[in-house]
């Protein structure tokens, strides 16, 4: 907007003086104070906003208020001058961004002088701070309701120095008066609302002495057919995208050796810098009470306890280079945090020597870079084709007090894993060597003498995927380990090909070399596997406790924690609140479980299970605050049984005070690879439902969980099992859900799950809208181009080949059925994805537009496989999940078309 000057006699309500009308100031501070605020105001203003076409217009009220209040005079320096004012109607003196207002609640102004929140009708949208003796701050905020995305004006009629803010951030600050006071147009600002609740939020700088009265509407273009938001003092809502982005998330968690402190890595995303700050916490077990608290670097470990729990190792990545890591140390006792190590790669499993004095850790010892990248590169092997085929982490021993570093094995393998006997004697290593056939690895366990330094070779295991877990026994005879069901013949086939991922619990006696499956009649698949679950960094342990091996299974679409025998010959689930356990840890003592808790309905909570009592104490609600203001609906279940004769199962997530004569539109979500969805706190769906959306979650076959037969269904599958599952639990529930529109039904899924969307589509008419995150669109290329295509492949194309299967890596491609789509599409891709090359998106993108079919693609820079580098980038994707669903299901796209109004069109650029 233009600047404009104007003259003082102009300034104030009604073109008053600047002159204060009240009783005599306390204080010589104060006249200078507002002498210069005076002077400030007879500057240069804001010119209002050029005439525009008609607009209808609704007042707002309810309000809720609090001031006038007094701005603390300053002790030094009285000049108050323009920046001065920005920052006291800006977030340095009252930040909007966390604060949710309530009728009565406080408000902790300055010491001594706390004001509250009031509600205040507003009559005709027009609020009457009245005077004030000095200088003094207001503030209104309300709450505006959509039932869908809105763009909408906001006017205000107030000549002071004005903020406004909607959601927590600042959308328009005038720090000088305004020209023609009552006779000028009140600003304006455009509201932009997605469907949901939002915080609208002023604040006003009033001058000592002179009645006040600001007047707040909301507009609307007079032939516009939408309604007006509804203003509301409720803060209750159903969730949306900011209550996830702005609640601490716990990713890791380590539980102290007597079980008395736990120690959490937690994040908080920040979407004004967008990034995240990351601390790292110590609490007590017994009552949650912070112990301990730093602040480290994005990217910092899972943090490991010392035998006393008086100290803390973990790795962060190193401020300057920033690809190598830092080993950390943190004096619980002192306070003092102090790095050990510098500029290490991937350091991981970092194991206490009984006494304290030494550590064990896994790291890629430095090798020396080339001078220049080189012009070509050879391959002779497939595993070259994986950039870090030359980094072989090896494990190393580090005194703590001389720091003298020690590295114990090297050559051509990878060390993997590694456990520390009771008495520190023994360290087994689980290494993997690569090999030129099937399965293109061999696990092998190792003994080392760490007094000695003699070692040897206990076992080795043709398997894929290596051994993922080693525990030892109380007495340092055995080991626990979780492996998968059965070997691999170098480069042939087994009698019945088994999914690799259905891992099972063993027990290896060192001695020998003897290995005993546990859980070969046990359904569920050993360690955590689920969808939505962070897993813990370990699975299992031995407890010296009561001898008892402690292990993570995925039970369906719960993960639990089991107890067995060292023979397993009883499994015992151990009775905890939750559906899902996210980062266990068990005290090295036994003493008991700390994990991060949850279910379908009910929020991650911090919890400890003390195994001497059986009972479980809430530590932490991270987001307790937040979601307090949430309101959630209780999915229900939806199982049904498909033609095979298979139970599948499945979820159902309702809108909130769901009407049965209403026609609901539903969206389809699935993953269809290897893990199942948890049953766990899963915000995009009570979001979507929240939207109106019946959600309908389904695990088709294939999934581990649920038994053998169930898992081994994803070996060379590819989409039929599991698309036939989809469509047929989909038809399932129209048929049992008559306010669902069958015409307005849409699908989504990420990775397997964004394959799986594009196999739907292109094997049925039964959408109206899909969305594919960073799916594979050729079985082929991702085969031969993906990280893992070729060794994940290896369980899920289980002896097939592009050259004798055309029946999979052609006719269960969408590519080659590309055109068959007609549903409306979008992909979402990140430009630096690994795992699936974002070409998998470019080809199918290519092929349909060919076509002339409803698709359009978004390419995220910098992003990997997830599309969660930056929380600008996750919130996003989600958010234009959401508007495609809405402009395809609802008949809703002003969302979708604003996101992109300011684009080029390609055909057109230019002209």
């Amino acid at each position: 907007m233009r600047m404009v000057s104007v003259a003082p006699s102009q300034l104030r309500h009604g073109a008053r003086r600047c002159v204060s009308s009240g009783g005599p100031m306390r204080s010589v501070s104060r006249k200078l104070l507002l002498a210069s605020l005076c002077l400030l105001l007879s500057g240069v203003v804001l010119e209002a906003a050029p005439m525009e076409a008609p607009q209808k217009e609704s007042p707002i009220t309810p309000w809720m208020v609090a001031g006038p209040l007094a701005v603390p005079p300053m002790v030094y320096g009285p000049k108050l001058d323009e920046e001065g004012i920005k920052r006291l109607i800006g977030p340095e003196t009252l930040n909007p961004s966390k604060l949710w207002p309530q009728p009565g609640a406080a408000l902790e102004w300055a010491p001594g002088r706390n004001a509250a929140w009031k509600e205040e009708g507003a009559k005709d949208g027009r609020l009457e701070p009245g005077g004030a003796e000095t200088l003094s701050l207001f503030y209104a905020s309300t709450y505006l309701r959509t039932q869908r995305w809105e763009k909408v004006g906001l006017s205000v009629d107030w000549s002071g120095p004005l903020a406004v803010y909607l959601d927590g951030s600042l959308l328009e600050m005038r720090a000088k008066t305004r020209e023609g006071a009552r006779q000028a147009r009140p600003q304006t600002v455009d509201l932009i609302l997605p469907a949901g609740l939002h915080r609208l939020f002023l604040a006003a700088l009033l001058d000592g002495g002179v009645p006040a009265s600001i007047r707040a509407s909301l507009t609307l273009p007079k032939e516009s057919p939408l309604p007006f938001p509804a203003a509301t003092t409720d803060w209750r809502h159903t969730l949306q995208q900011n209550d996830v982005m702005d609640s601490p998330f716990v990713s890791d968690i380590a539980v102290s050796g007597d079980g008395s402190r736990m120690a959490l890595v937690v994040r908080n995303d920040d979407l004004k810098r967008d990034d995240r700050s990351v601390y790292l916490e110590v609490r007590s077990t017994v009552d949650g009470r912070i112990l301990a608290n730093f602040q480290v670097a994005e990217g910092t470990s899972t943090p490991y306890f010392s035998p006393h729990g008086d100290r803390l190792v973990f790795t962060a990545p190193d401020a300057e280079e920033k690809k190598t890591e830092d080993l950390w140390i943190a004096d619980l006792e002192t306070g003092q945090l102090r790095p050990l190590l510098k500029e290490q790669r991937d350091v991981k499993e970092v194991v206490w020597a009984p006494e304290g004095d030494f550590i064990y850790f896994l790291a890629v010892p430095p090798r020396p870079a080339p001078a220049k990248v080189p012009d070509y590169v050879r391959f002779t092997e497939v595993v070259q084709r994986w950039s870090d085929w030359k980094d072989h982490p090896q494990a190393f021993e580090l005194s703590l007090k001389d720091e003298s570093l020690h590295q114990l094995t090297a050559g051509p393998s990878n060390v993997q894993s590694m456990a520390l006997s009771p008495d520190g004697r023994t360290l087994a290593l689980l290494r993997i060597v690569f090999t030129e056939q099937r399965p293109y690895l061999t696990t092998e366990i190792w003994s080392y003498d760490t007094v000695s330094g003699a070692s040897r070779k206990v076992m080795a295991w043709p398997r894929w995927p290596d051994v993922s877990e080693i525990a030892f026994s109380p007495d340092g005879q055995r080991l626990a380990l979780i492996a998968p069901p059965a070997n691999m013949p170098p480069g042939g086939n087994k009698p019945r090909e088994e999914l690799a991922y259905n891992l099972m619990l063993y027990t290896v006696d060192l001695a020998s070399g003897r290995v005993n499956c546990l859980t070969n009649r046990f359904a569920p698949a050993a360690s955590s596997q689920a969808i939505g679950v962070l897993p813990g960094r370990r699975n299992v342990w031995w407890s010296p406790k009561d001898g008892q091996l402690y292990f993570i299974a995925t039970e369906g679409d719960r993960v639990r924690l089991y107890r067995t025998d060292p023979e397993g010959k009883t499994f015992t689930p151990v009775d905890l609140p939750d559906a899902c356990l996210g980062s266990p840890d068990m005290a090295s003592s036994g003493a008991g479980l700390g994990y991060v808790g949850s279910s379908f309905g009910t929020f991650w909570t911090v919890r400890y299970y003390d195994a001497a009592t059986g009972k479980v104490r809430d530590l932490w609600e991270p987001g307790a605050r937040t979601f307090a203001r949430v309101e959630l609906t209780r999915p229900e279940r939806f199982d049904f049984t498909d033609r095979a004769g298979v139970r599948i199962p499945g979820w159902l997530f309702l809108p909130p005070h769901l009407d049965p004569a209403r026609r609901y539109p539903m969206i389809v979500a699935y993953y269809g690879g290897v893990e199942p969805y948890a049953d766990c706190f899963r915000p995009e769906f009570f979001r979507l439902s929240g939207q109106g959306y019946v959600v309908y979650l389904v695990t088709p076959r294939g999934s581990v969980g649920y038994g053998l037969s169930f898992a081994d269904d994803h070996v060379n599958d590819w989409g039929q099992k599991a698309g036939e599952d989809i469509l047929e639990g989909t038809r399932a529930v129209l048929a049992a859900k008559p306010f669902v529109d069958a015409k307005r039904v849409g699908c989504y899924g990420g990775s397997y799950g964004g394959f799986m969307t594009l196999y739907l589509v292109s094997h049925s008419d039964l959408f109206a809208a899909a969305v594919d995150f960073f799916g594979i669109s050729d079985i082929t290329s991702y085969w031969g181009a993906g990280w893992w295509g070729f060794s994940y492949g290896d369980t899920a194309l289980a002896l097939s080949y592009p050259w004798n299967r055309r029946d999979i890596f052609v006719d269960r491609s969408p590519i080659y059925s590309a055109d068959k789509i007609h549903t409306p599409l979008l992909l979402l891709h990140g430009d630096s994805d690994v795992n699936v090359p974002h070409e998998e998106s470019d080809q199918i993108f290519t092929a349909l537009r060919i076509l002339g079919r409803p698709c359009e693609y978004v390419r995220f820079a910098g992003e990997d496989h997830g599309i969660n580098g930056k929380p600008s980038n996750r919130m996003a994707s989600e958010d234009m999940m959401q508007e495609w669903f809405d402009k395809y299901l609802k008949g809703e796209p002003e969302a979708w078309s604003y996101r992109w109004e300011k684009e080029e069109n390609p055909l057109t650029y230019g002209k």
